[in-house]
């Protein structure tokens, strides 16, 4: 089964992949490097249960606010 990071949360560090598994956010990037989550545009989480690690392009992800 592919997996892939289905949603983000900016405010927990966590993200969420296809299949339910929820993952720590450990590092957030913008063009000069590491930076705080407001201001990312890529992310790292991981590892899965597989041991796996992410990378997000945050751009090609939906936002949503509650």
């Amino acid at each position: 089964m592919a997996l892939w990071v289905e949603a983000i949360n900016r405010i927990t560090n966590l993200a969420v992949l296809n299949d339910g598994q929820i993952l720590p956010i450990t590092h957030w990037f913008e063009d000069g490097g590491e930076c705080e989550a407001e201001d990312a545009t890529s992310c790292v989480c991981g590892p899965c249960e597989s041991g796996y690690w992410y990378t997000v392009d945050l751009s090609e992800m939906d936002g949503v606010m509650q």
